[in-house]
């Protein structure tokens, strides 16, 4: 089997792995799968026990990084939106802006952060000549923008399921990957 180079987002999630203190991690439950207060839920194997075990993983939007009791990482973001109405057109809408938010809070995660602040500042002289008298009047205004941009090299991350909330109004989406360390 020839060697295969391992992607860089897999190589970043191993780096925080490796750096991360133990809290940042959570720990996969064991037992039986408890039934969430989810309906439609459509999620992949082997990504489905493990998030049917805890709903919070399911419930809170963001990145999860879990221990899984084989010695490999799962990874997963998870991203959700409030839905309207239910028509096919609002779905497909939802899935693809939840497809972004999802790998978002993944790049959050992993991704290499740069933040840019610029500085503005606006300088206006006002001169009045009045009765042959000259008055200067100096304004000056100062404006910070700072952005973050958070960039990552790499392709999305797999689907893994998407569910809705027990009402209906509300769309969770998820994707992740499963790293194994050892390798």
């Amino acid at each position: 089997m020839p060697s295969e180079k391992i992607p860089s987002i897999y190589f970043t999630i191993f780096l925080v792995l490796m750096l991360s203190p133990s809290s940042f991690f959570v720990q996969s439950l064991h037992g039986q799968v408890k039934q969430p207060p989810f309906i439609n839920v459509h999620i992949n194997p082997p990504f489905k026990k493990v998030l049917l075990n805890d709903p919070l993983l399911m419930q809170i939007s963001g990145a999860k990084i879990i221990r899984l009791k084989s010695g490999k990482t799962m990874i997963v973001g998870v991203a959700s939106t409030n839905i309207a109405n239910k028509s096919v057109d609002q779905r497909v809408a939802a899935d693809r802006i939840l497809r972004v938010k999802a790998d978002r809070e993944i790049i959050q995660l992993t991704g290499e952060v740069q933040i840019a602040v610029e500085e503005i500042i606006d300088d206006k002289t006002v001169i009045v000549i009045k009765d042959g008298k000259e008055t200067a009047q100096l304004v000056e205004r100062y404006r910070e923008i700072i952005k973050a941009t958070i960039t990552q090299k790499t392709k999305s991350l797999p689907f893994v399921g998407r569910w809705y909330s027990a009402d209906g109004d509300r769309l969770f989406y998820a994707v992740g990957a499963i790293i194994d360390e050892q390798k």
